[in-house]
C-alpha cells in the first residue's frame, strides 16, 4: 500500500517544484543505506516540537558533513514515513544553541578534563561530549496545493503537530534552498537582485558557501505604491 501510495503522490505533483524534495529524500535514503554519512544532509532528529518554536538534537560530525550550522540558516523537517504523504516540509530557521537534558553531565565531564589539563579523549567520552541540541523557529510549510497539485503553496503556519520522534531534520541542498527562496516568486518579468548569505562570516566548514541567486518578479511592484528612504551623511 505505501509503495501504492507514493506512486499515486509522485504522479500527482510531477511538474511541482516540491518534486525537489522527493529526490532530495530518496538520495539521503540511498547515502543512508550505503552509510556514506559524508554525503549525507541529515543533521538531527526533534526533542520538543511547537507551533511555533522546535528543539532539534544533533551531533558534531553530522553538523560538519553539511558544512556548519549558522545561527539564521536554514533546516528542513518532514516526517519519518514522508513517502506515504504529498510531498511536503516545515521550514526552520536556526536562532541558537539549546541545553540538553543532560547538559549538567556535559560541564561536569568537561570540568574534570580541564583539571586533568585536557588529556585525549577515548572513543567513548567523545561520543558522549558530541551531542549538542539547537533552538529553531518554525516558520512555516511548503507544500503541493491540494485543488491543483502542479502548483506549490506556502503558509506561515503548520496543519499538525505529532510526537516529536515522528520528524526527521535536514539541511537543505541547493535545490531545496533554490525551492524556498524563489519558489513562490511569480515566474513573469523575474530578476535577479543578488545572491543567498546566510551568515556575514565567508569561513564554511567544508570549504564551499552557496550560491543561490535570489530573485524578485517586477509584477510584484507594478501599480503598487512604492518608496526609497535613505539617511544624510549626519544620519
Amino acid at each position: 500500500m505505501s509503495k501504492l501510495n507514493t506512486l499515486v503522490n509522485t504522479a500527482a505533483t510531477q511538474g511541482n517544484p516540491i518534486d525537489a524534495l522527493r529526490a532530495f529524500l530518496e538520495r539521503e535514503e540511498q547515502n543512508e543505506q550505503a552509510r556514506r554519512t559524508q554525503d549525507m544532509r541529515f543533521v538531527g532528529y526533534v526533542l520538543e516540537l511547537g507551533y511555533d518554536t522546535a528543539k532539534i538534537i544533533t551531533s558534531d560530525p553530522y553538523k560538519l558533513a553539511v558544512g556548519g550550522i549558522p545561527r539564521g540558516s536554514f533546516l528542513i523537517m518532514t516526517p519519518v514515513n514522508a513517502g506515504k504523504t504529498p510531498p511536503h516540509f516545515t521550514l526552520l530557521r536556526v536562532t541558537g544553541v539549546s541545553p540538553t537534558p543532560l547538559s549538567n553531565q556535559v560541564q561536569q565531564t568537561y570540568f574534570e578534563l580541564h583539571k586533568k589539563s585536557m588529556p585525549e579523549l577515548d572513543v567513548w567520552t567523545q561520543s558522549e561530549l558530541q551531542w549538542g541540541a539547537l533552538d529553531c523557529d518554525v516558520l512555516g510549510m511548503f507544500y503541493a496545493n491540494p485543488k491543483s497539485m502542479q502548483k506549490l503553496e506556502f503558509s506561515g503556519d503548520v496543519n499538525n503537530v505529532v510526537s516529536a520522534h515522528r520528524y526527521k531534520v535536514f539541511a537543505p541542498d541547493d535545490a531545496i534552498l533554490s525551492l524556498i527562496i524563489n519558489g513562490m516568486v511569480k515566474p513573469e518579468q523575474r530578476s535577479t537582485i543578488g545572491s543567498l548569505r546566510t551568515m556575514e562570516c565567508g569561513l564554511f566548514s567544508d570549504g564551499a558557501g552557496t550560491n543561490i541567486p535570489v530573485e524578485i518578479s517586477m509584477r510584484d511592484f507594478k501599480g503598487c505604491r512604492t518608496a526609497m528612504f535613505g539617511k544624510t551623511r549626519l544620519g
